[in-house]
């Protein structure tokens, strides 16, 4: 008796609870759409640091993320771990994830859009988004709670973070489904509130009295010395090097992504790097051969720099690039045993010079010229293909990943529609919508616009199939005629629009461009 009571009374007290919550949302919502004027010092965003709500709060579900995903994720777990040991892997890590982020931004905004749709079409968005919200909103209390329980060691603030932060990452996570014009980046959101909640953890426990306080002063006397040193550029122009030489054979716009990982890791790697050329520079001054071993390898070196310049026939298959680059290498690397006013960055110079060398024979062998638009090389018919192929879904010289988002552009049609109200194109689209549309339009008649999805099962199938053009009228499931001037194709709009576009002239004016097949034919017929 006394158990079926107690268990009552819980779920009395949950229930409550959970009818609270949702009673102090919507008087916030209510309270938040006042036609009240506020002057833009006290609007959320705006520079005053202190101001709950604008992106001065990363920890914000509802603040729109500025940061990539990769800069936000890799960024607060290099934090997290800093907390504890101090190695600056906070910006080191957040720079790399900054130079990757434009390759894996079409992936995840694909896949977002696609969670999004499939939330809009089926309805279950914005009830599964209210209700994680209420659930992280508790969770979230509970944290609050713990950080108020005065542990020992810095257990209430470390636990009562991280019990914090995951509330959040679960009140967050319904703008997976659910399309938010204050959330534009929902998975980096759910990412940097989770990366952050033990970020809290790390911090609380490493933080005056903290348990892991002793470790963190110890390690960051002994790294403050070596990384307070000055950053010279050592990765960058080698990473950069090793990205050209491989775009030259396959054009994968490694170049950029490559050297912004290495500019990101130059403050870590260079001050460590200057440590061990100082010991070998010391270890050559001690011995008396770092200045004849420097003397030798700047004439060898310059001697096989001057040969590049005596070919006959010019720059043979680049190797007047490789025969400078190794010369330079081999003249640098004396500064490794002899320090000089001249070569102040003799690791970062050897390196550079070295990769460069590579870069030079792999770009003088014509591997790279489809891509510019050049004639001749040996491989330029293999890089023709290959560059069409990887082209990207703008029927421009794309990323890494440029396939992959052409051909789920074909899918998914235009993801962009699920936030308007209305899912355009794509299979799922007009196979969803087929499911859930009306049974009063038929498979003709007007376009669908925004007010919702027309036709029935027929009706969504051949919208799925076909999609439509604000412009002709054409009908379709799920909304495949939602208004604008760009052509909302389903699967086989995708398809055949990855088949014209880059071909057609009008596939360049507004409409979808590019595509997996658009690459391709560019790459064959297009670049000239």
């Amino acid at each position: 008796m006394n158990a079926k009571i107690d268990t009552q009374r819980v779920h009395r007290i949950l229930t409550s609870t959970v009818m609270a919550a949702a009673l102090m949302s919507a008087l916030a919502a209510c309270g938040g759409g006042g036609g009240s004027h506020k002057s833009s010092a006290s609007l959320p965003g705006t520079d005053n640091p202190s101001n709950p709500g604008g992106p001065n709060e990363p920890n914000n579900p509802n603040n729109p993320v500025t940061t990539g995903l990769l800069q936000t994720t890799l960024g607060n777990t290099g934090k997290a771990v800093d907390n504890t040991l101090p190695l600056n892997l906070g910006t080191t890590l957040g720079g790399v994830g900054q130079a990757l982020d434009p390759t894996i931004k079409p992936v995840a905004d694909t896949v977002v859009g696609l969670t999004q749709q499939v939330g809009a079409t089926t309805g279950l968005g914005k009830p599964v988004d209210g209700t994680v919200k209420q659930v992280g909103g508790l969770v979230e209390g509970l944290g609050t709670t713990v950080k108020g329980t005065g542990l020992p060691g810095g257990l209430s603030a470390g636990v009562g973070g991280l019990v914090e932060g995951l509330g959040k990452t679960v009140a967050s996570t319904g703008g997976l489904l659910n399309a938010d014009p204050k959330n534009p980046q929902p998975l980096t959101t759910v990412l940097g509130n989770a990366t952050n909640a033990v970020g809290a953890l790390t911090a609380g426990l490493s933080g005056s009295g903290g348990l892991l306080n002793p470790v963190n002063q110890l390690v960051g006397g002994v790294t403050g010395g070596v990384l307070g040193g000055p950053s010279k550029p050592l990765l960058e122009p080698a990473l950069g090097n090793v990205g050209k030489t491989v775009d030259n054979v396959l054009p994968l716009g490694l170049q950029p992504a490559l050297g912004g990982i290495g500019k990101a890791l130059d403050p870590t790697a260079s001050p460590l790097a200057g440590t061990v050329v100082g010991l070998t520079q010391q270890v050559g001054a001690t011995t008396n051969l770092g200045a004849p071993v420097a003397g030798l390898l700047n004439t060898l070196g310059g001697t096989v720099s001057n040969l590049g310049t005596q070919l006959p026939g010019g720059n043979v298959a680049g190797l007047n690039g490789v025969l400078q680059g190794l010369g330079g290498a081999v003249s640098s690397a004396g500064g490794l045993l002899n320090a000089t006013p001249g070569n102040t960055n003799p690791l970062g110079n050897t390196l550079a010079n070295a990769t460069g060398a590579v870069a030079s024979l792999t770009g003088g062998l014509g591997l790279g010229g489809a891509v510019g638009g050049n004639n001749g090389g040996l491989l330029s018919p293999i890089t023709g293909i290959l560059g069409g192929v990887t082209g990207g879904a703008a029927g421009g010289n794309g990323g890494l990943l440029a396939p992959v988002t052409g051909l789920l552009g074909g899918v998914t049609g235009n993801l962009g529609g699920a936030t308007g109200g209305a899912a355009n194109g794509g299979l799922l689209g007009g196979l969803l919508g087929g499911v859930t549309g009306g049974v009063t339009a038929g498979a003709g008649g007007t376009a669908g616009g925004a007010a919702g999805a027309n036709g029935g099962l027929l009706g969504g199938l051949l919208g799925g199939l076909t999609g439509g053009s604000a412009s002709a009228g054409a009908s379709a499931g799920a909304g495949a005629g939602a208004s604008g001037s760009a052509n909302n194709g389903g699967l086989l709009g995708g398809l055949l629009g990855g088949v014209t576009a880059g071909v057609s002239g009008s596939a360049s004016t507004g409409g979808n461009n590019g595509g997996l097949l658009g690459g391709l034919l560019g790459g064959l017929t297009a670049k000239k």
